[in-house]
């Protein structure tokens, strides 16, 4: 599945992100806001640091929200199969929750979000990002992964509550995204485009599952 969104919606992440990824290298400014990261007598200013760095991340999350139009149609048909087979699997109280993670899983965890941190990989710039530069994107993908799970920082990582906020400003935005990804009209057959790319829908439902077990959203 990775292959294969990388296969015919490069152009489309490309598209989505480069500009915002081109600001961030021409940045070169640290955001760090880990205080157990700082530099001796740098980044001290943590409070300068989460300016920009919500900055940052709120541009690249507006690309993103507004590219559903861009999103190639062979990837939304996916989507749209995988929602519908979520909402026929999992009980009421599960889908409520499992109709977006279960897309969200694939785009962001598994398109957007490496994309972000590995921008030369994917052709979004062309060197490797210097190692602030790579903090920032790191930072950025964090939040913008905790969003699609929508799910706010916690005990974990707790130097990036501070970024909760632009998570819980989004949420909605981020379901009617994902939601807006999988709304295709019934005129378009997903079982034929699905059948020209050979997609095993067992084995990706599958990752779906483990996807949500691990994120502890569904129980056995």
């Amino acid at each position: 599945m990775d292959v294969y969104m990388k296969l015919v919606g490069l152009s489309y992440l490309q598209d989505t992100l480069r500009e915002t990824i081109e600001k961030v290298y021409a940045q070169k400014k640290s955001c760090e806001v880990d205080p157990q990261k700082f530099l001796k007598g740098k980044d001290k200013d943590i409070k300068k640091n989460f300016i920009l760095l919500r900055s940052l991340t709120e541009n690249l999350i507006q690309c993103i929200f507004a590219s559903v139009n861009q999103c190639p149609l062979h990837m939304r048909l996916l989507f749209k199969h995988i929602q519908e087979r979520v909402k026929e699997r999992y009980a009421p109280e599960k889908i409520q929750t499992t109709r977006y993670t279960a897309i969200s899983g694939f785009i962001f965890l598994r398109f957007f979000c490496p994309a972000i941190i590995s921008p030369k990989i994917f052709g979004l710039h062309y060197q490797h990002p210097e190692p602030p530069t790579a903090r920032t994107l790191t930072l950025i993908a964090k939040t913008i992964q905790n969003l699609a799970n929508l799910v706010e920082f916690g005990s974990k990582e707790p130097y990036m509550k501070e970024m909760n906020s632009l998570i819980l400003e989004n949420i909605d935005h981020m379901k009617t995204f994902l939601d807006s990804l999988a709304n295709i009209g019934e005129g378009v057959s997903t079982g034929v485009m699905i059948r020209e790319h050979n997609i095993d829908l067992q084995r990706e439902m599958g990752a779906i599952f483990r996807y949500l077990k691990m994120l502890s959203l569904i129980h056995i």
